[in-house]
């Protein structure tokens, strides 16, 4: 009953929200509900994570489904980035609607599309907590191993390694290119007001550049998500056969995430080991040595940097590639599309552009950074143990929710950074 004078009573205005906001944020039919800006945002623990993935897996019983119906719900058309459809071979009947209320309860649906980093302990929950992992960087690899590569997929690996660029080479090359959105920005800016742009590589001039890279290190590639890469090579073996039992997939999240185990040796496929882990199966690969009694692994510094600065170059200037050829497509029209000597003209000036960034005196100098940065980051876990970040920067945010139900956007912008500018792989 609404009093004309008074307005609408409170109850009847709550009774209607409970009503109408659950489906008003329901991502697809009989999908996850996610309320505003909580996608990716809930750090649940290992038991409650796992509890989830068994419920799909029980129901799904088949591992090929299951890895890509996840990989779906945050890297896909669904969640606002369509490239990962057409690098992968995704099927069409699951990209629209990656999970269901066929696959899962409604809660199991709200807290794993809501994931966003995977809290794990050192012995249990009374114990100590260990680095979050970004787990959704997992089903990427793991939806790769099962199901393989798309049209886009083979197209990208004439140029770069996809498994890498899915992953780890994806994530640092991302990094740069963050650092490369700012540079043309601030050129941009520089040529409107008459000014020459210059790039001089002293160390006072290079501040500035080094400024852009390091701000957006923690968004563009925190520790959650190198570690979710690095899971992700590592487990990649394991996925390709995942053993036998109704739920082998949350079996080997449940052992590789678990307690530290009593067992000595690196080569034991365990979180602890990952550093030592990732290293050996790395694709590309990184120049190592290992000693196969103990599983321990060695890198020369010297040998790795120029070869990992080689991986990283690669994913930039595919990442540049792919974004710029897509704008110019836009902008030509299907006619232009049409016209084979503009678009090789085209693409000469695309390729022209691209290497201008990456090989320029900045974009190189920060690429130089980017992978000093990471080899470095390698260096000191090798040394120590599969959890240690050294001096990478980690995310100050609070390091865990209860997942209830969660957002809508998967293409809301991160603090200081801009959605839908440049192509990128793990986002």
């Amino acid at each position: 009953m609404v009093d004309a004078e008074a307005g609408p009573r409170i109850e009847d205005v709550l009774a209607a929200a409970v009503k109408t906001l659950p489906e008003a944020a329901r991502r697809w039919p009989e999908g996850p509900i996610c309320l505003a800006r909580e996608y990716k945002a809930y750090r649940p623990d290992l038991p409650t994570y796992s509890r989830w993935v068994e419920e799909v897996e029980r129901r799904i019983a088949d591992t090929d489904e299951l890895v890509q119906r996840l990989r779906l719900l945050h890297y896909g058309r669904a969640a606002g980035n369509v490239l990962f459809d057409i690098v992968l071979d995704s099927k069409l009947n699951r990209m629209g609607a990656p999970m269901t209320l066929a696959h899962a309860g409604q809660a199991t649906l709200d807290g794993l599309i809501g994931t966003g980093k995977l809290t794990t302990f050192v012995t249990d929950s009374a114990g100590t907590w260990r680095p979050p992992v970004d787990i959704s960087h997992l089903w990427v690899l793991a939806d790769y191993v099962r199901n393989g590569l798309g049209a886009g997929g083979y197209a990208l690996a004439a140029t770069a390694d996809p498994v890498g660029a899915l992953s780890w080479t994806g994530d640092l090359a991302s990094w740069w290119s963050s650092y490369n959105d700012q540079r043309l920005t601030a050129r941009a800016a520089a040529v409107e007001a008459g000014q020459e742009w210059q790039e001089p590589t002293d160390p006072a001039a290079l501040a500035t550049p080094l400024q852009w890279l390091h701000r957006s290190t923690t968004w563009r590639c925190g520790v959650d998500d190198l570690f979710g890469d690095m899971d992700a090579i590592a487990l990649m073996g394991a996925l390709a056969e995942p053993g036998q039992g109704a739920t082998p997939v949350t079996d080997l999240l449940r052992v590789y995430y678990g307690p530290s185990p009593v067992q000595v040796g690196r080569a034991l496929l365990h979180a602890d080991n990952r550093f030592h882990l990732f290293v050996r199966h790395a694709q590309p690969a990184i120049p190592h040595t290992v000693d196969e009694e103990t599983g321990v692994v060695t890198v020369d510094r010297a040998e790795a940097l120029p070869v990992i600065r080689g991986h990283i170059r690669d994913v930039a200037m595919a990442i540049l590639r792919i974004t710029r050829l897509r704008i110019a497509g836009r902008e030509r029209g299907i006619i232009g599309l049409l016209d084979q000597t503009g678009n090789v003209l085209r693409g000469l000036r695309v390729e022209a552009s691209v290497r201008e960034d990456v090989d320029g005196p900045w974009g190189a100098a920060m690429l130089d950074e980017v992978a000093a940065r990471f080899t470095d980051f390698l260096l000191n876990g090798l040394a120590g143990e599969g959890w240690d970040v050294g001096a990478w920067p980690q995310d100050a945010s609070p390091s865990s929710r209860t997942a209830v139900s969660c957002s809508s956007t998967a293409t809301a912008t991160r603090p200081g950074g801009t959605a839908g500018r440049t192509a990128r792989f793990p986002p």
